[in-house]
């Protein structure tokens, strides 16, 4: 039998904010919402076992497409962490949550962190 899968929490960006206007960028926004996800969860990054990021053409409207290299960025205990970017359009989110749920469900890991970020409305028109 397949282990259980937990959510234990989240964080949402502000729709609101453009990024690109506040002179930031992918990471910028990546940053700031793993650094709330931790808040919200109240979970320590050392704690991290395998993380996933959700993102539909971020090579084209970010310039960069690996963007599990981030996570070591936005905390030093990231760094060395398995990580992997999923893309599936507007599902690009929720497939990088299945795919961390299967991890954890086949016993792998015991904790994932999941982001979904996307630049699509912060890009010049």
């Amino acid at each position: 039998m397949a282990a259980e899968v937990f959510i234990l929490g989240g964080a949402q960006s502000d729709f609101a904010r453009n990024i690109d206007r506040e002179g930031g960028g992918m990471f910028e926004l990546f940053r700031d919402i793993a650094e709330a996800a931790f808040a919200a969860t109240r979970i320590e990054p050392k704690a991290v076992e395998t993380a996933h990021v959700g993102n539909f053409v971020g090579e084209l409207f970010a310039g960069q497409g690996q963007l599990g290299d981030f996570f070591g960025h936005v905390h030093p205990d990231l760094a060395g962490v398995l990580a992997s970017r999923h893309e599936a359009a507007c599902a690009s989110g929720s497939i990088a949550t299945l795919a961390a749920s299967a991890k954890i469900e086949a016993g792998r890991y015991g904790l994932a962190l999941v982001l979904g970020i996307e630049l699509m409305r912060n890009v010049p028109g």
